[in-house]
């Protein structure tokens, strides 16, 4: 569409150090839609952080699922509603999709449940790790805390921009000037190292949600990461300084110099940092975009 910036999309999904030493998968996953529909822009980005407890020994598939649907669930909700209002998008996006988005996904573990069930070496390797009742816990229900998983979601079209959250890790915007916000504030129900998460009876009405009207501005990058990102930092000024940083580099070298360094840069985090895996994905606006609005802040100075 005339007049709005064009986007890049680019992600890293790491396995964490933590579980290189214990054999352990990677348990997050990333995802994303970058298209062109109409003469619209529209990108969906979903991030996925599978639990790491020992009731969750499937949440690497957990979290792959997760991204996967959430993506194509966006698409079409988007694409379906090209020409309502933005206070319908806004309000549709809250009310409908966040138990569209758990439905799908718990229908999805469902089938791949029933397709292949629980192994006796997966419930013995759960019931030495975590006891008896760990393994009763897991049979019981119905299987969806073994494939327990977080997700974070950010939409971004010409006209607005709405994020979705459920459980913990972090969406970051940040503007021309280097100034970063929290797209979501602090969620109350995580606490310590507990979290919501798609498994969980009440999921839909777990998710927090901020919609925004961009056609007077939109962020210049936004940037979603699972907690093992953050955990890497000593503060949340040093974490949330990386937009700004991102930001410089991209205006400076451009965005394939940082597309190339985004795995190490992860794994050093990892190794340095947290140890837990660690992903990362960064929606920017283009290059040009980016030196054009970067030249006109030099003049206003």
């Amino acid at each position: 569409m005339p007049g709005f910036p064009s986007w890049d999309v680019l992600t890293s999904s790491i396995r964490g150090a933590s579980h290189i030493r214990g054999n352990k998968p990677c348990q997050d996953a990333v995802n994303y839609i970058h298209e062109d529909v109409d003469g619209t822009e529209t990108i969906v980005l979903a991030i996925s952080d599978g639990h790491g407890s020992p009731k969750s020994f499937r949440s690497d598939i957990g979290s792959s699922l997760a991204v996967n649907l959430a993506t194509s669930v966006i698409a079409d909700f988007l694409s379906a509603n090209r020409k309502i209002s933005h206070a319908r998008i806004r309000d549709s996006a809250h009310r409908l999709l966040t138990t569209e988005l758990v439905r799908v996904w718990t229908s999805a573990i469902g089938t791949h449940l029933k397709c292949n069930p629980f192994t006796e070496q997966e419930l013995a390797s759960l019931e030495h790790e975590a006891g008896a009742s760990a393994r009763e816990s897991v049979l019981v229900g119905n299987g969806l805390i073994a494939y327990g998983a977080t997700l974070l979601i950010t939409t971004v079209t010409p006209e607005y921009t709405f994020h979705l959250q459920l459980g913990d890790g972090d969406i970051v915007l940040v503007n021309n000037e280097g100034g970063t916000e929290r797209a979501i504030g602090t969620d109350p129900l995580l606490i310590a190292n507990e979290t919501t998460s798609l498994c969980q009876k009440d999921a839909a009405k777990n998710f927090r949600f901020r919609f925004q009207n961009t056609q007077n501005g939109a962020p210049k990058l936004i940037f979603a990461s699972t907690d093992g990102y953050a955990n890497s930092f000593s503060s949340e000024s040093d974490f949330l300084k990386v937009g700004a940083d991102l930001l410089v580099m991209a205006k400076d070298v451009g965005v394939e110099e940082i597309r190339k360094g985004l795995d190490e840069w992860l794994n050093q985090a990892s190794y340095e940092g947290s140890g837990d895996d660690v992903t990362l994905g960064i929606i920017i606006q283009s290059s040009d975009d980016l030196a054009s609005s970067h030249s006109n802040v030099m003049e206003r100075k």
